[in-house]
């Protein structure tokens, strides 16, 4: 009789064991669920601005970078500040950007040589940490802004006295960072000159929770 209920017992256990292990038929382990959560999609704007000391006061800056300029004018000789271009890309976790494209002749003041600057916009190893408040915390591991611009020679005399016609030639100027950007706060990446004493460019990168 013994023997018999221990070998009952002993079968028991070992189906209720294999029952638990066993998941319900259509229900998907936990960590597919997890795998499957919502991840929402960023925007990313880079203001590229121009600071110069032509002018006075703020020209076109949107009132979202109002504390950006109150602070650059903490930290830079300059005074007026206007939007040279602004870029705009979508990402979302782990995801990157990349962008090429061509800006208008007269972005700068300080040129006008009738030919446009050459950009390139790029974002990698983004990652975000939804985890810290509301809003969240986004780091880029690598921000990559490239600029080409058109640049006079200087000109060269001749036997006769006349000057040589000006030929244009294209210098790169690039910014890379790794840097961390809160949700809806403006972030300065850097600023670069552009070959002028007078003129500096300034990015502003600010990322915003899409709708969608």
């Amino acid at each position: 009789m013994n023997t018999s209920r221990l070998r009952f017992s002993i079968l028991s256990i070992t189906v209720f064991a294999i029952a638990t292990c066993i998941p319900a038929f259509g229900q998907a382990p936990v960590q597919n669920v997890e795998n499957l959560a919502f991840k929402p999609s960023f925007d990313v704007q880079l203001f590229v601005l121009i600071a110069s000391a032509e002018g006075t006061g703020r020209t076109d800056i949107p009132k979202v970078l109002d504390g950006t300029v109150r602070q650059l004018n903490d930290v830079l000789p300059f005074r007026n500040f206007r939007v040279g271009m602004t870029l705009l890309s979508r990402f979302k976790d782990r995801g990157s950007i990349e962008v090429l494209g061509a800006a208008a002749p007269r972005m700068f003041s300080q040129f006008n040589l009738g030919r446009p600057a050459f950009y390139g916009f790029s974002i990698a190893g983004t990652s975000v940490n939804l985890s810290s408040d509301s809003r969240a915390l986004i780091v880029f591991e690598s921000l990559h802004f490239t600029l080409n611009m058109p640049f006079p020679n200087p000109t060269v005399g001749t036997q006769v006295e006349e000057p040589s016609p000006v030929v244009n030639s294209y210098r790169t100027m690039s910014f890379k960072n790794t840097m961390s950007v809160q949700e809806g706060t403006p972030a300065i990446v850097g600023t670069f000159n552009t070959g002028q004493p007078d003129e500096q460019i300034v990015l502003v990168a600010l990322v915003r929770r899409s709708n969608d």
